[in-house]
């Protein structure tokens, strides 16, 4: 036997019969309105979810552009003057050879025009360092064991090249190295003309960013060599399946 009384038996009880119940006409718009708030909650949350999703990636394009528009100018600015250097430096060979003194005080005021160059240094087919340097014998050392100093050798007329973040064996910071070949009239190499970057200058170019505490700011090279962070937690931000997923959206394929 049901426990419920007998006028609440809906299975007997005809639907018509049901909406003439007055708990019924009570229940029924509450019901109702509560579908429609609930449905309109949801309908807000998902449309304020994908606004704040889209208003992030706006947000985070913007920040990488303008970080792209300042580092490719620093590295722009460096690459003009290396050139320069070469060209002054070729067109003394091309009167005989190089003049020490001239091209020092060359090398000196291109450095006092561009602040963010830390320095400028030339140094024969050899790999020895003989210009843009201090006078002390220790500030005089050979780099041609350094990978960026053959490329540069071996490129293309009129090519400048950038290393991968390496140790400078001046100081022991991290930098990267600019490198350019000087050729001769008869198109040998002469020398290379170098300008060491260092990484902490792309820690300052982001430390004034505010992302928040969940966020993060990172620039990698081409081959996604972390080259600065915000905080050393982006160490651990970008490892795991969240590098995975950048390394695939970066380069179209797994990670190798």
């Amino acid at each position: 036997m049901s426990s419920l009384p007998e006028r609440w038996n809906l299975r007997r009880i005809p639907w018509t019969t049901l909406e003439r119940e007055p708990l019924f006409r009570v229940i029924a718009p509450v019901l109702l309105a509560n579908l429609v708030f609930f449905g309109l909650a949801a309908l807000t949350l998902y449309q304020s979810h994908r606004h704040y999703d889209e208003q992030a990636t706006q947000e985070n394009q913007n920040l990488a552009y303008t970080l792209e528009a300042n580092v490719s100018g620093v590295l722009d600015r460096i690459s003009i003057t290396l050139a320069s250097i070469a060209s002054e430096a070729e067109g003394q060979l091309a009167t005989g050879s190089i003049r020490p003194q001239v091209l020092d005080a060359f090398i000196d005021r291109q450095r006092d025009v561009n602040p963010e160059i830390d320095s400028i240094r030339v140094s024969d087919a050899s790999g020895r360092v003989i210009y843009g340097v201090d006078e002390k014998a220790e500030a005089r050392f050979n780099i041609s064991d350094r990978e960026y100093f053959a490329r540069a050798r071996d490129s293309a007329l009129g090519h400048t090249i950038r290393s991968a973040p390496i140790v400078s064996r001046l100081d022991g910071r991290l930098v990267i190295v600019l490198a350019r070949a000087v050729r001769r009239p008869d198109g040998a190499v002469a020398a290379v003309v170098t300008s060491p970057l260092p990484v902490s200058y792309f820690t300052e170019l982001i430390a004034a960013i505010d992302v928040g505490k969940r966020g993060v700011v990172a620039i990698r090279d081409g081959d996604l060599t972390l080259l600065s962070e915000e905080e050393t937690r982006a160490r651990q931000v970008l490892s795991g399946r969240v590098y995975e997923r950048m390394w695939e959206y970066l380069t179209g394929e797994p990670v190798p």
